[in-house]
């Protein structure tokens, strides 16, 4: 029996290997709501990296390789790739196919970049299928990757996370008392504007860009809360003084619960987010699940997410962060008059359609 008669006798029934499933969930619930939008019949199993085991699965769904290329030991990397190269082959000989969602075009942080460029290319070139969450991210990728241009593709938005994570204005709860008590405690006035970065801090979200141009500045109705574990990344410490000391500036450097995380967006004006890079984001689509509007320079998703929502939602602006900039920001904000963005087009069950129509695309 093959493998278009095994696993695709009805309509929707395949069976997906998924790297990862939800083990992410606790920093990223994104596939947690991918797979678990998906229509009944579909069996999606988690695929452990570490024992980089495959069973009968029709698809191999891969979202972040570049996680084996981040270690600091240069065999270690070749040791782990090569057993995800004998993975993916196991897959592909019994007739399966291989899909990469391509979160990243390379890590954020590699030790060894020349060895990562070789083996992210050596990935690629077994990939039999690629998922973009944006055309901006298809660009960007050919213009890396040029000679994958032929690899069948797909683009497919990010889900949002109204499913995952309860909105403040949800059943018995007031999202105008929520915004009011949380404000309260930081010691906000009605006048003052909150603007919030959300997240891990690493290198490439620029944090102190964002506090260069808020010094810069000295708006005396601007403040920041930054609030997110620096999972293990290095931070100037002068960065953290200058948090520190600013009474402008709230920080809470954890990684915030679940159950608490609509309250930060709910006490936010906006999101900011002052990468330095970046391809896609999911906090922009976190912030858009909550009614927050984004501030945020002109690179990768970003671009396409704000010809989704409008200038309405989406402030860009060209790098680098300036006070200038954010002074411009905070102007747009109290221009703005749109209430809630339209996210039909990032619902959950339609994202998982078109990603199970891909793979029987694929699978013939």
């Amino acid at each position: 029996m093959g493998i278009e008669e095994e696993h695709l006798n009805t309509k929707n029934t395949v069976k997906v290997l998924a790297w990862p499933k939800e083990k992410n969930c606790k920093n990223n619930p994104y596939n947690q709501i991918l797979y678990g939008a998906m229509p009944d019949g579909v069996t999606v199993n988690e695929f452990h990296p570490r024992k980089m085991l495959v069973g009968d699965e029709a698809i191999f769904h891969i979202h972040w390789p570049d996680m084996i290329l981040r270690n600091k030991r240069w065999w270690r990397i070749i040791w782990r790739f090569l057993r995800l190269q004998k993975a993916i082959k196991k897959v592909q000989k019994s007739g399966g196919k291989v899909v990469w969602t391509v979160h990243n075009l390379k890590p954020h942080q590699a030790y060894f970049p020349s060895l990562s460029d070789l083996l992210m290319r050596r990935f690629i070139d077994n990939i039999d299928g690629l998922i973009f969450l944006t055309e901006s991210s298809r660009n960007e990728f050919l213009i890396l990757y040029p000679e994958f241009e032929d690899i069948a593709f797909r683009i497919i938005p990010h889900a949002h996370y109204q499913s995952y994570y309860p909105l403040v204005n949800d059943g018995d709860c007031d999202k105008a008392k929520a915004v009011a008590t949380d404000r309260q405690k930081l010691g906000l006035q009605d006048s003052d504007c909150l603007l919030l970065m959300f997240g891990k801090i690493r290198a490439h979200k620029g944090l102190s860009d964002l506090l260069a141009a808020k010094n810069t500045l000295s708006n005396p109705n601007l403040h920041l809360m930054i609030a997110g574990s620096t999972g293990g990344y290095h931070v100037d410490n002068s960065t953290f003084d200058s948090l520190k000391h600013d009474p402008q500036c709230h920080t809470v450097f954890e990684h915030i619960a679940d159950e608490d995380v609509a309250a930060y967006f709910a006490a936010a004006d906006a999101v900011i987010l002052p990468y330095t890079d970046i391809l896609n984001s999911g906090t922009a689509i976190l912030a858009l699940s909550f009614g927050v509007p984004i501030i945020a320079p002109a690179l990768g998703s970003l671009v396409s997410l704000n010809k989704l929502f409008g200038d309405e939602w989406v402030f860009l602006y060209e790098r680098p962060l300036s006070s200038e900039t954010l002074d411009q920001a905070l102007t747009w904000l109290k221009g703005r008059t749109v209430s809630e963005p339209d996210l039909s087009e990032l619902a959950p069950e339609l994202v998982a359609n078109q990603t199970l129509s891909f793979y029987q695309e694929l699978l013939g």
